[in-house]
């Protein structure tokens, strides 16, 4: 297994939030912050919703969870791991750049640039930009549908992910055949559960791992968590 727990790890993408004046979370109201987002179908919002894409999580039984109960295009049951960010935050959650809603004052809260499947990336500064790794990619239940027998982990990706969390650092069965439609087998205590489908966390999974970039300690968040680094900034 990769040194890196897969509760930080799994979120393959880059998180920028460019901080103001506000300290830790709950924030002032009248806090200074926006909030950028960029990466693949872990962390797209909606995004694909607006491309000639078969990758899309439009369609039931996405969105399930989330307040409206309606598909999103978030790949997960209810909020992903950027929404429970800025939720923790006090913020308002970031749209798609894609949005047409994207204009006036929500362009100060900041936009998500992830897409499944592709990612859009931006060559403009920020002040803080956080990297995760990768999370044990030989577990996720795609892996196991296709090379496991008997639930082992698949050793190639397993190895390929050590090696770049390494170099950061210095279910067929289990569900793991297709996405999600209309027609898949559901599962009713999906918190009990950390996949949503053969890729991506369910929100309480999501939940976990952002308490993680928060509040983790040096074991989990190099060289600090995401509470920590706000807090300097404010001071500077």
């Amino acid at each position: 297994m990769p040194s890196s727990p897969f509760f930080l790890t799994i979120l393959a993408a880059a998180l920028a939030v460019v901080a103001g004046s506000s300290v830790v979370p709950p924030p002032q109201p009248k806090s200074a912050r926006a909030f950028f987002v960029f990466g693949d179908s872990l962390v797209d919002n909606g995004n694909n919703n607006y491309l000639v894409t078969t990758a899309r999580a439009d369609s039931p039984p996405y969105g399930i969870d989330y307040p409206t109960h309606h598909p999103t295009g978030r790949f997960s049951n209810g909020l992903n791991l950027p929404d429970i960010i800025s939720e923790q935050l006090g913020m308002e959650p970031t749209l798609p750049i894609l949005s047409p809603e994207l204009t006036g004052h929500k362009l100060l809260v900041g936009a998500n640039f992830a897409s499944a499947g592709v990612g859009i990336l931006n060559d403009t500064g920020f002040q803080f930009v956080m990297v995760t790794g990768t999370g044990p990619l030989g577990c996720v239940p795609a892996e196991l549908a296709k090379t496991s027998g008997n639930g082992q982990c698949a050793e190639e990706p397993e190895r390929a992910a050590e090696l770049f969390n390494t170099g950061l650092d210095d279910m067929g069965p289990y569900n793991g055949i297709g996405i999600c439609n209309p027609t898949s087998n559901l599962c009713q205590n999906r918190n009990s559960y950390v996949f949503w489908d053969p890729y991506h966390p369910t929100e309480r999974a999501n939940r976990y791992i952002v308490q993680q970039m928060l509040n983790g300690s040096e074991k989990y968040m190099h060289p600090m968590n995401l509470n920590t680094i706000m807090a300097r900034a404010s001071t500077n």
